[in-house]
């Protein structure tokens, strides 16, 4: 599989600002599908060292958000991107996702987990390269052999 976009846009909205982190569908082999887009108040700056965060999906995105900065219609605010790059789906399920993930920000891998219909937790391993942690039976291992990481509950 090829690589996917993703990119981290800050959001300045009339109630506050948060970020929204777009994907290219993973399921969808099409460049015109619409991407995946999740809320969240952490920036990607700090992905590596927070390990678990709040998602909360909120709906499908147009494409045109890959190359957009500006102002919203509707008094929405406005967006500016943060952070961009490439990701690859390790393992893709109606509940679950494990993406290696590689942006100007951050380098590692991203297991996303279905909470609730309005609520997925994030967990990241940064690293040097995403390919450093293998996924087998529930568990991160470091290629080192001395780091596991089990995903949260």
């Amino acid at each position: 599989m090829k690589p996917l976009r993703t990119l981290l846009l800050i959001h300045q909205a009339p109630g506050g600002s948060h970020y929204d982190w777009l994907l290219e569908d993973p399921l969808l082999c099409d460049e015109r599908a619409p991407l995946w887009t999740y809320r969240l108040q952490l920036s990607i700056a700090f992905w590596g060292h927070a390990r678990a965060f709040d998602l909360e999906p909120i709906g499908l995105h147009r494409r045109e958000y890959l190359e957009y900065q500006g102002p919203l219609t509707g008094r929405r605010g406005s967006v500016r991107q943060i952070d961009r790059g490439w990701y690859l789906p390790r393992q893709c399920l109606a509940d679950k996702l494990v993406l290696d993930l590689t942006t100007r920000l951050f380098k590692g891998v991203a297991l996303l987990s279905k909470v609730s219909a309005s609520l997925w937790r994030a967990q990241t391993f940064g690293c040097s390269s995403p390919r450093d942690w293998r996924w087998r039976t529930g568990v991160f291992t470091h290629g080192d052999g001395c780091h596991t990481i089990a995903p949260l509950p």
